[in-house]
């Protein structure tokens, strides 16, 4: 990995804390609507990668 992506990690993963220690029960909920987004996604991509430019 490169360095600006681990940042763009560290700096979530910092959020995601921040949030859930000011409202654990919004955190739970974006979260959950973040994963649900990916497994939304994740099953289109290849279709994504194999279309011409």
């Amino acid at each position: 990995m490169d360095t600006s992506t681990m940042v763009m990690m560290a700096v979530a993963l910092l959020l995601l804390v921040t949030a859930y220690l000011r409202a654990p029960e919004l955190a739970q909920k974006g979260l959950g609507a973040s994963v649900s987004l990916v497994l939304e996604i994740f099953p289109r991509m290849p279709r994504l990668f194999l279309l011409p430019d």
